[in-house]
């Protein structure tokens, strides 16, 4: 994690490949100085990251040694668009020759829309993260996003990982234009645009409202299946916010490791504080969010454990933040509809609507208990001088 290279001329465009056919090398690399970074010792050990994407395929050279968990629900027909996009992912925050956090742990939930056995097997985005939270991981990065914007229980699930102070870092997406996606609507999401390997914000990449901050998205090498669906075809130049999203992600891993004291808050803060704006006028620019992540001076914050320890993002789309209030008040109370929750081992239900046969419950709630339901009766029975006030 030393200093962010603008001198461009350096970078490689493309990724390195040894005559093996293994993959050795990628431009972010050398533009985040992430070898450096690596025989400092900086190399993610400690840190648990959870990624939202396809199935990773392990057996790649790339991820030998790698540390991973597939977290899946019942077994499915792996999609091998889903395999080689997640496998990419992965390899950019482990591979042992260019990922960012090497010697990190990660949790894969499969999230997948094709091919799938049915839906009960498929991890809703919610679902997933609220399971990762229940395993106690320190980061979150997702990089499958929608532009439905009334998805409460996405933003629920974020929120709580605010609490916990859990980043949930989130890409932006690849439709060039201006249009809200999930990560960009979800208040508390750390939402990455892109740019390229000169600093412009890329033109093919979503922009907007609610775009936090912009990472290099492009020049990724990767595997694509061949006729037998084996990853074997290496293909150059892919591009798209699903390789910034893990960027920002390997980004944070690192800072955890460094500064171990500092909140996953605090850390998101120090990214934020150390950006480098694309237009000098402006703090926050619809194109690059707050600016493009400067891994160098990030790294040479003085102390992140002195920052506000509150998640930066919770007001940044401000027309949702009464309702946010309403959905966590509901959250507390324990009347949030329990089969949202069914992976969140800290709820307990204590609402009045009570399961009925099919509907998924896993732990008997306490019905009918909530402090919301007990505040009511105790202002009836003053109402009615049973109590006095």
């Amino acid at each position: 994690m030393i200093a962010l290279t603008l001198a461009l001329s350096v970078v490689n465009a493309t990724g390195a490949v040894a005559d093996d056919g293994i993959i050795t090398d990628q431009p972010f690399a050398d533009f985040y100085g992430l070898k450096n970074a690596h025989a400092k010792g900086m190399d993610g050990a400690g840190v648990t990251i959870a990624m939202l994407d396809g199935w990773v395929d392990t057996s790649v050279p790339e991820l030998a040694g790698a540390s991973i968990e597939s977290v899946e629900k019942c077994p499915i027909q792996k999609g091998l668009d889903d395999t080689s996009h997640a496998t990419a992912v992965a390899s950019v925050l482990l591979s042992k020759d260019y990922g960012w956090a090497p010697k990190a742990t990660l949790l894969s939930y499969p999230i997948a829309y094709a091919e799938t056995k049915s839906d009960t097997c498929r991890w809703e985005i919610w679902d997933a993260i609220h399971d990762a939270l229940s395993k106690d991981v320190d980061i979150i990065t997702i990089q499958v996003t929608g532009s439905d914007l009334t998805d409460s229980s996405n933003r629920l699930a974020v929120l709580r990982a605010a609490r916990l102070n859990v980043p949930v870092v989130w890409g932006a997406g690849n439709n060039g234009n201006a249009l809200e996606t999930t990560g960009m609507e979800t208040n508390g999401a750390i939402a990455v645009g892109s740019h390229t390997l000169d600093g412009t914000p890329s033109e093919w990449a979503t922009y907007g409202r609610g775009l936090t901050l912009t990472a290099l998205g492009e020049e990724i090498t990767l595997r694509d299946p061949d006729d037998s669906g084996a990853l074997t075809r290496i293909t150059p130049r892919q591009r798209g916010t699903s390789f910034s999203a893990p960027m920002v992600a390997g980004a944070l891993a690192l800072g955890m490791q460094k500064w171990p004291k500092a909140t996953g808050n605090q850390l998101t803060r120090a990214l934020l504080e150390t950006t480098i704006p694309c237009e000098a006028k402006y703090h926050w620019s619809d194109k690059c969010g707050y600016g493009a992540m400067n891994v160098g001076v990030f790294a040479q914050h003085p102390d992140p454990t002195t920052l506000e320890d509150t998640n930066p993002l919770l007001d940044k789309q401000r027309f949702n933040v009464d309702h946010d209030r309403k959905i966590l008040r509901d959250y507390d109370d324990g009347v949030w509809r329990y089969e949202d929750l069914f992976y969140d081992t800290s709820y307990t239900y204590r609402g009045s609507d009570i399961p009925q046969k099919g509907e998924r419950v896993k732990r008997v709630g306490q019905f009918g208990s909530s402090p919301r339901y007990m505040k009511r009766v105790h202002q009836a029975e003053q109402a009615d001088g049973l109590i006095s006030t």
